[in-house]
């Protein structure tokens, strides 16, 4: 049987989220992350999740990435240290500059398509 392909939009995802048989996580947050991976967990569905940052070293663009399984009988991203949280309060800190310059520029709709199509955020 072909692996299923979910699509999970804001109204009414989680319904959507249990029929799938992998969960492809390309957000661009940690506590996105964790949200996904939590009911990831609660529906033991593996969850690939992907991400990349761009950030200057010595006024020189760099980019690093990271792909991190997690599947129900393994370590989740707390265990292997990359959700914190460290990481979750500076987001949160971040998050009301963020909501300035949002308010100054207008909010923006976006999607996320992951590899394959497997997991898409509308």
């Amino acid at each position: 049987m072909p692996a299923s392909i979910a699509t999970v939009c804001l109204a009414g995802g989680p319904k959507t989220i249990r029929e799938a048989d992998i969960i492809v996580s390309c957000v661009d947050s940690y506590s996105a992350r964790q949200d996904l991976e939590v009911t990831a967990r609660r529906f033991l569905i593996p969850l690939v999740d992907i991400g990349m940052d761009v950030f200057l070293v010595d006024n020189n663009p760099h980019i690093a990435g990271q792909a991190i399984l997690s599947v129900p009988d393994g370590p989740c991203m707390r265990c292997l240290g990359f959700l914190n949280d460290e990481n979750l309060r500076r987001e949160a800190e971040q998050y009301g500059q963020l909501e300035a310059v949002l308010r100054l520029f207008g909010r923006m709709a976006y999607s996320r398509l992951s590899l394959s199509g497997l997991w898409r955020v509308c």
